[in-house]
C-alpha cells in the first residue's frame, strides 16, 4: 500500500507521532529535574544552608566562628550550621574555662534544637554555676530537666545526666536555704536509685545538720553580686544574718522587703524568725496574729513559727496541730519534737509526751552518728539506719542499709586489689 492510498486520519496519526513522543520525553526530564531541586533544596534547608544570618554570641569573633566553621568540617566531612560551630565553640570554651564565652554560645542554641537543646541547657547551668549565676543556673536545670521528661530517648536524658542536674540543684537550694525545694530534688533522686550518704542525710535529717555555714554564706554573697534584688537571695541573706547573731540587721532587711511583698510567706516565715531570736515577744505575737490562714502548703519555716505564737499564747491544742504538720514534713525535726512534748504534757498526756521525750533523746544520738557518716563508713550508716527503724522511719532505715551494704561492697573489693 503507497502513501497515497492512506487516509486523512492515517496520515494525520503518523505525522503527529514523533511530536507527541518528543512532548512525553520532556515532561519526564521535567520531572526529574524538579523532583532533583526539590530533594536537593529540603537537604540545603535541613543542613541549615539557607539559614538566615545569625548575630555572633558576645565575645565571639568572626574569625573564631569562621574558624570553628572550618574546624566542624575537618572533624565530621560535612557542612555546619550555625548552631554545630555555636556548640564547638562552647565546648572550646568549657575546657579552657572561659565561662562567660562558654555561656554566651550556649544560651544562643534553642531548647527545641533536635540533637544540642538538651546539653545546651545542662552545660550552660553548670557554667552560670562557674558564674555564681545562681538564678540563671537554676532556670536551666529545671530547663534541662523538663527536657529531659519530655524527650527520655534523647541520650543526653540519661539517668546520669538527670542526677547531675539535682545534685547541683540541691547544692543551690542548701545556700540559699530552700529546704522545701531540696527536699522534693532530694525525693527525686532517692526514687532514681541515684543518692549517696551525704544526699540522704539532708533528706532524711534536715535539721539536725548545720546549714547556717560561712561556707554557705560567703557563697550566697557572691550571688548577690550578680542578682542584687533577688527576694529570694535577700531573704537567705537575711536568715543567715539571723544566725550569725545580727537578728537586729535581718530584721531590717526583712521589713524593707516586705514593703514591695507584703503577702509573701518565706519572707514572712523569715521576719518572725528573727523576731523570735530577739525575743521581741509582743512583736512576734502582733505579727502571728496577723497571718493569713494555716494551709499544708505552707513553708516549713512559717509553720514552725505558728507553733511558737501557740506555744506563747498557751494555745496547746493550737500548737499541737502545727507542729504535728511540722513532723509530717520533717519528722526528725528536734525543734517541732520539743515543742510538740511542752504542749502534751500542758494537756495533761503524759504518756505520749514520754514518748516523744525519748524519740528527742534518740535524735541526739543521731546528731552524733551523722556526723561519722561518709561515704566509706559502713558501720556508721548501719548504725543510722537502726536510729531511723526506731522512729519508725522506715524508708530512710530501707535507704541507709542499701548504702550501707554498697559501702561494704566497695570496701572488700578495695582491699582485694
Amino acid at each position: 500500500m503507497n502513501d497515497a492510498a492512506h487516509t486523512p486520519a492515517q496520515q494525520t496519526a503518523e505525522s503527529t507521532r514523533p511530536k507527541s513522543t518528543a512532548r512525553r520525553s520532556g515532561l519526564l526530564i521535567c520531572g526529574i529535574v524538579l523532583v532533583t531541586i526539590v530533594t536537593v533544596t529540603a537537604t540545603a534547608w535541613k543542613s541549615g544552608w539557607f539559614e538566615t544570618p545569625r548575630p555572633l554570641p558576645k565575645g565571639i569573633t568572626q574569625d573564631q566562628f569562621d574558624k570553628a566553621l572550618q574546624d566542624f568540617r575537618g572533624l565530621f566531612q560535612k557542612e555546619p550550621t550555625h548552631d554545630d560551630a555555636l556548640m564547638l565553640l562552647a565546648e572550646s570554651a568549657i575546657r579552657r574555662e572561659q565561662w562567660e564565652k562558654a555561656v554566651a554560645c550556649l544560651t544562643e542554641i534553642p531548647s527545641d534544637h533536635d540533637r544540642y537543646g538538651l546539653s545546651a541547657r545542662l552545660q550552660e547551668a553548670q557554667a552560670f554555676l562557674r558564674l555564681n549565676r545562681a538564678v540563671e543556673a537554676e532556670r536551666s536545670f529545671l530547663g534541662y530537666l523538663k527536657l529531659a521528661e519530655q524527650h527520655p530517648e534523647n541520650e543526653t536524658a540519661s539517668k546520669e545526666n538527670q542526677a547531675v542536674a539535682r545534685q547541683w540543684l540541691t547544692f543551690l537550694y542548701a545556700v540559699e536555704l530552700r529546704f522545701e525545694d531540696r527536699h522534693r530534688i532530694l525525693r527525686g533522686l532517692e526514687k532514681s536509685g541515684i543518692i549517696d550518704i551525704y544526699e540522704a542525710k539532708q533528706l532524711y535529717f534536715p535539721s539536725l545538720l548545720i546549714w547556717h555555714s560561712n561556707l554557705g554564706s560567703e557563697r550566697l554573697s557572691q550571688y548577690l553580686l550578680h542578682d542584687p534584688d533577688d527576694l529570694v537571695l535577700n531573704i537567705a541573706a537575711a536568715r543567715y544574718m539571723t544566725h550569725e547573731g545580727k537578728p537586729q540587721e535581718a530584721k531590717e532587711q526583712l521589713e524593707s522587703l516586705l514593703a514591695n511583698h507584703p503577702a509573701d510567706k518565706q519572707l514572712i516565715a523569715a521576719l518572725l524568725e528573727a523576731l523570735r531570736e530577739m525575743a521581741d515577744d509582743d512583736e512576734f505575737a502582733r505579727r502571728v496574729a496577723e497571718l493569713p490562714a494555716f494551709e499544708q502548703s505552707d513553708p516549713w519555716l512559717l509553720t514552725l513559727m505558728r507553733a511558737e505564737g501557740a506555744l506563747l499564747a498557751h494555745d496547746w491544742s493550737g500548737a499541737e496541730k502545727y507542729l504535728r504538720a511540722v513532723l509530717e514534713a520533717d519528722p526528725a525535726s528536734p525543734a517541732a519534737h520539743m515543742g510538740l512534748g511542752r504542749s502534751l504534757t500542758e494537756q495533761g498526756r503524759l504518756e505520749e509526751s514520754k514518748r516523744l521525750q525519748e524519740r528527742s533523746l534518740r535524735l541526739a544520738k543521731i546528731r552524733v552518728t551523722l556526723s561519722e557518716v561518709n561515704r566509706v563508713s559502713a558501720d556508721a550508716a548501719l548504725e543510722l539506719a537502726d536510729h531511723a527503724e526506731q522512729l519508725e522511719m522506715a524508708d530512710a532505715a530501707a535507704t541507709f542499709r542499701r548504702l550501707a551494704a554498697s559501702m561494704q561492697s566497695t570496701n572488700e573489693q578495695g582491699a582485694a586489689r
